[in-house]
């Protein structure tokens, strides 16, 4: 915004020649920026609305994945609202199925979509989103830089700024042609899906993207490689190369979000190049790899922050991840298969996407009343008396849970029944559908207008296609699949073609009312005497025909060679809802990659090379979160030595600490208090298990173990900064409490109130109490952190763990009363 002019009448007249011209200055800068406005091309927005997979199946046989509710949104309203608060003014939603049924939505939608201008383009004969995007390019309707989005991104990220970012970037060298939006995670981070990661080779200085890698779950990938012509001498001989001593990041802490920020170039170099067929293997590894074109690719690191629940400010106060900008701050992760959906609904409900969640407003305009322990119901909610609402629950308008029945860490849509007796953990039950008496559903996706009759029990990771029934009394087993159409392996059909909706394979309108779809099939035993629709095998397994029994393996390992590494069966099945590792028999760092070869084959993992960027040593399974985004010299050396890390740790222990005690003296507010830390942290760049340390042991050391009131009066007040700094690895950060109690005999004796209050103010779920009673590091026995007074910390705390259990779930001894009274 232009200076106002301070200039009144009765100035010096000396200084009437410079005024003069400063104004003229003034007006000129003025002219120029509007003319620059009037030039300027409206924000364009492309958003892709077909993934091209079939993991979310058979949820999306009858509807797309665009369309599919997420906290009861429409995954595609969740994107729209992000773009509308970016002030994109033209929206171009491109699917090649179902495009009547977007433009239905969209008819119906909110009135403040209609703001920027959204056109659906069908695009029926793609078959890869290369086509889609040479479809784009066909249209000639892309005039500038746009955004390129998944339809199937939840986000709350500043866009505008990113964009901007781009196009500065844009203007000092044309040859930036995208700018790919990431977000830093946690390792433990339950949206850092196995199976489905990523290694950003980075230019820490400009953020230019070198190089790209995939990193599938399974075989384990110990070795990548590299281009010899990313470490060409004359770093001009490519646009991607690197002289010989610059740095790189190698980052495998990012999760991609499905936002790219594009030039006009883009479209085009798609038509060029019929071999892209997807957008990060083909086009971003052709782009890197190509001896022809100079195309730059960058990568936007967002800031991130805690759920507004921890501090209740806008804009985050959590420590900052090294590498990351100070703009485009935000939330944003893909929805590829049910795993993701179980982390980014938690997410969200969390309040990780604040303002949008159920604590701020949601897309669409729904409300919640919002009450403790992130429980959220809408409007005309009719609860039992005796039915158990648990924490990070959601429950959709007009529902209505029976006596006794349990809910807990779960969502309900609209007019969604429970009956009496029933437990949902861990579950998403979606609109109109309704759940029988003395059914229990763990861990598992309901689609709308199912009936679960009486009896039930669904094991975890199970998917239930719209309008199917099952009961009553079976059991289905983990990770079932039940759809209303019969399964076709991609030899017999194309399930992504929509003239399969009127298929004989569907349930018709007669099947349902008669149950006969379930009872006249081979599996009628799994469904029950009523059920309804057709069991589908697991993702990522195969079914066994007996004429294919003695082929199958042989049939098995060819197909898998065909396959792209991402989508074999391996890593499929580690994005099921519910998968565990360990049962998988991977390790807990089954993603890490043990070293890095330039110019060799990765699959040669017995190979030694001078030129490897580490060892098995420098990045092994018990490496640190602040490992994965380390920055590395080419000779295979960290770029910050141990020396001087020390003493930055020592430097940050000392004003860390002596901010604090500021704090505790001045009575600051907790928001500004973790501010101030943030800004500590980005200076020093120590671990963020450092910080939690630093801050948990500080607070505790103001409690007064002997004076019960003071100590309650310091936790009251200082707990929220411990939900900052823990948010991002709570099972970490209650171990130091525990390690902290353990070596100081002063405080041992306060452990377990300790415990309980976190528990009852929520600085630490539910879920990560019981999850650090179960982890290793609650059984630590060495001196540094108390010997075998730390394990008896944990064996004391095992009654909060027996009471958090135990009100997660039914009362299984209330039930065999009530059942044994019904019966009698």
């Amino acid at each position: 915004m232009p200076p106002k002019s301070s200039a009144k009448g009765g100035g010096k007249s000396g200084g009437g020649g410079a005024a003069s011209s400063k104004a003229k200055s003034s007006q000129q800068q003025q002219q120029q920026s509007r003319e620059e406005d009037l030039q300027r091309e409206p924000l364009q927005a492309v958003i892709l609305a077909d993934a091209f997979s079939k993991r979310l199946d058979p949820l999306t046989t009858d509807r797309p994945a665009c369309l599919l509710p997420l906290c009861n949104v429409p995954l595609l309203d969740w994107t729209l609202e992000n773009l509308t608060l970016a002030e994109v003014e033209e929206i171009f939603i491109l699917a090649s199925r179902y495009s009547d049924q977007i433009k239905k939505h969209l008819s119906s939608s909110p009135a403040r979509y209609s703001l920027p201008k959204i056109t659906v383009i069908a695009t029926p004969d793609a078959q890869s989103l290369g086509d889609v995007m040479r479809e784009l390019d066909s249209k000639q309707i892309i005039r500038s830089d746009f955004i390129l989005i998944h339809a199937d991104s939840v986000a709350s990220m500043d866009l505008a700024s990113i964009v901007d970012a781009h196009k500065r970037r844009r203007k000092r060298d044309k040859d930036a042609i995208m700018t790919i939006c990431t977000m830093p995670v946690g390792k433990r981070s339950r949206i850092r899906t196995p199976g489905n990661l990523s290694l950003f080779f980075v230019e820490p200085h400009t953020s230019q993207l070198v190089h790209y890698a995939p990193v599938p779950a399974a075989p384990r990938l110990r070795t990548t490689s590299l281009p010899l012509e990313v470490f060409d001498q004359d770093a001009a001989a490519t646009t991607n190369s690197l002289s010989r001593g610059a740095e790189v990041d190698i980052r495998n802490d990012l999760v991609d979000c499905g936002i790219d920020i594009c030039s006009a170039d883009v479209p085009p170099l798609f038509s060029e190049n019929f071999d892209y067929q997807t957008l990060r293997h083909d086009f971003v590894l052709g782009i890197l790899t190509s001896d022809l074109l100079d195309s730059k690719i960058f990568v936007h690191v967002a800031p991130t922050g805690p759920p507004a629940s921890a501090v209740q400010i806008a804009g985050s106060s959590f420590p900052e991840t090294v590498g990351t900008s100070t703009y485009g701050r935000g939330y944003a992760a893909r929805v590829k298969s049910p795993a993701d959906y179980d982390a980014i609904t938690k997410d969200v409900i969390g309040q990780w996407t604040y303002p949008l969640g159920p604590a701020g407003y949601l897309p669409g305009g729904q409300r919640y009343s919002p009450r403790s322990g992130l429980r959220f119901l809408g409007d005309n909610v009719v609860l039992s008396r005796t039915c158990h609402l648990g924490t990070h629950t959601l429950v959709g308008s007009q529902s209505e849970i029976g006596d006794k029945a349990s809910l807990h860490q779960s969502v309900l849509g609209s007019s969604v029944k429970v009956g009496s007796r029933t437990s949902i953990s861990g579950s998403y039950i979606w609109a109109d559908s309704t759940i029988g008496s003395g059914c229990t559903i763990e861990r598992s996706i309901i689609g709308a207008n199912v009936k679960i009759l009486d009896g039930v029990k669904i094991n975890k990771g199970c998917i239930i296609a719209d309008g199917c029934t099952v009961g009553p009394n079976v059991e289905l087993s983990a990770f079932s699949r039940i759809a209303n159409k019969k399964y076709r392996s991609d030899l017999d059909f194309d399930s992504d073609s929509e003239q399969d909706d009127d298929d004989d394979d569907s349930l018709r309108a007669s099947d349902r009312a008669a149950g006969a779809a379930g009872s006249k099939d081979a599996f009628s035993k799994q469904l029950g005497a009523q059920g309804v629709g057709y069991l589908w095998p697991a993702l990522g397994d195969k079914p066994i025909r007996a004429e294919d029994d003695m082929d199958s393996e042989a049939s098995d390992d060819d197909d898998e060679d065909e396959v792209d590494e991402i989508e074999r069966a391996q890593n499929l099945r580690l994005m099921r809802l519910g998968a565990d590792l360990d049962e998988m028999q991977l390790s807990d760092s089954l993603s890490d990659v043990s070293s890095v070869g330039v110019g060799r084959d990765s699959d040669d993992e017995d190979d030694e090379d001078d030129s490897e960027l580490g060892t098995d040593d420098s990045m092994s399974d018990d490496d640190d979160d602040d490992i994965l985004g380390a920055s590395m010299m080419l000779d295979g050396e960290t770029n910050v030595e141990k020396q001087a890390a020390l003493k930055r740790l020592n430097e940050f222990r000392g004003e860390a600490t002596a901010s604090l005690e500021r704090a505790f003296e001045e009575n600051h507010t907790v928001d500004d208090a973790a501010i101030e830390l943030k800004t500590l942290r980005m200076a020093s760049n120590v671990p963020l298990k450092e910080v939690r340390k630093t801050v948990i042991g500080f607070i505790l050391t103001k409690c007064d173990p002997d004076q019960p009131k003071q100590m309650l009066k310091v936790l009251d007040k200082w707990c929220p900064l411990i939900s900052v700094v823990a948010v991002d690895d709570q099972i970490e950060a209650l171990a130091t409490v525990q390690n902290f109690c353990a070596t100081h005999a002063k405080y041992y004796k306060i452990f377990i109130p300790l415990l309980k209050k976190f528990y009852n103010d929520d600085v630490i779920s539910e879920d990560n109490i019981v999850g650090w009673w179960k982890s290793p590091l609650s059984r630590q026995t060495e001196a540094e952190v108390g010997g075998d007074k730390n394990i008896q910390l944990r064996k004391a705390a095992e009654e909060v763990i027996r009471y958090i259990l135990e009100s997660q779930e039914s009362s299984d001894e209330d039930e065999d009363d009530d059942d044994e009274e019904d019966s009698d």
